[in-house]
């Protein structure tokens, strides 16, 4: 971005060399001409391929480029839309929305960049809502939203045909470690559904067409509510101050604990069946040691 800044200010000013004004020149130089070339009547004009002398060039780019507000002559900084830069390149616009826009004319698409009223950076494309946002107060990322409230928050889905994603999960940095117990009667009131988002949620958001599988949000949190946090989001119309997040990832080790219960259950039946099996067939007596076997296998 930075070369393309570059080399479009050094083409604008290739383009308008020849239309340069320079002030304060000799008016025996011949260079000099009173024709009209569209500068202020106190401006100096010198026709093409003639020769100023050197304390004659005292270039106004203000004039030449109507939109840059000042190049510090100190630094050498340039402003647009600031009489005061502070760096190499100060862009300044007043409000919140884009400060750099790329057209597209061809295609009608623009592309906006720029910092928002609430310390966020953001790329968008107008009219789609295609958001990239970096907040900098946190240093949380969206992608295709505007708010984003974890360090890397999609809007939709994400793909990756090879990486992976590690979570920490050392013992040393973990603390108040109790076994989880009671999941297969909290999975049993867990009801998956299925369904199809609202028109105005998924915008254009292919990947949320169709027909979805999952859980709704608000009825998990009755169950768990661990598992369910809120936020803010809007679309369409609406602005919701408690928007449900469901965290999925805390099913795997409820479902693992869950498979454990059923294990056990397993094993204990499969017990009793074979005791009582034995008793069918006449080969147990009343002092089996069955109760004993049992323990053993559990």
């Amino acid at each position: 971005m930075q070369t393309i800044v570059k080399i479009y200010f050094y083409m604008l000013l290739m383009v308008q060399i020849s239309s340069i004004s320079f002030a304060d020149s000799d008016p025996a130089n011949p260079a000099k001409t009173k024709k009209p070339c569209g500068f202020p009547d106190d401006m100096n004009c010198f026709e093409n391929k003639k020769v100023a002398d050197a304390d004659e060039v005292n270039a106004n780019f203000k004039a030449l480029l109507g939109r840059i507000d000042n190049i510090n002559s100190v630094n050498g900084n340039i402003g647009i839309g600031t009489n005061s830069p502070s760096s190499g390149l100060h862009l300044y616009g007043g409000g919140w929305g884009s400060i750099i826009t790329l057209s597209n004319t061809s295609t009608g698409r623009n592309w906006h960049m720029g910092p928002t009223e609430t310390d966020y950076f953001t790329i968008s494309q107008s009219n789609v809502g295609d958001w990239i946002a970096i907040r900098s107060n946190t240093g949380f990322v969206g992608i295709g939203l505007m708010y984003p409230t974890h360090r890397l928050h999609v809007n939709g889905t994400a793909r990756s045909d090879q990486a992976t994603f590690d979570t920490s999960s050392d013992r040393r940095v973990k603390k108040n470690i109790t076994p989880l117990t009671g999941s297969l009667q909290k999975i049993q009131k867990l009801q998956p559904v299925t369904f199809e988002y609202i028109d105005d949620y998924k915008e254009d958001k292919e990947s949320l067409d169709g027909k979805q599988m999952g859980f709704i949000a608000q009825d998990v949190k009755k169950v768990c509510p661990g598992m369910v946090t809120t936020t803010k989001e809007t679309f369409g119309d609406q602005k919701i101050e408690d928007f449900h997040i469901l965290n999925t990832s805390n099913l795997t080790p409820m479902l693992i604990d869950a498979i454990k219960e059923l294990t056990a259950e397993v094993i204990q039946l499969k017990a009793r069946i074979k005791v009582l099996e034995g008793k069918k067939n006449g080969c147990i007596s009343e002092k089996s040691d069955y109760p004993q076997r049992q323990r053993q296998l559990l």
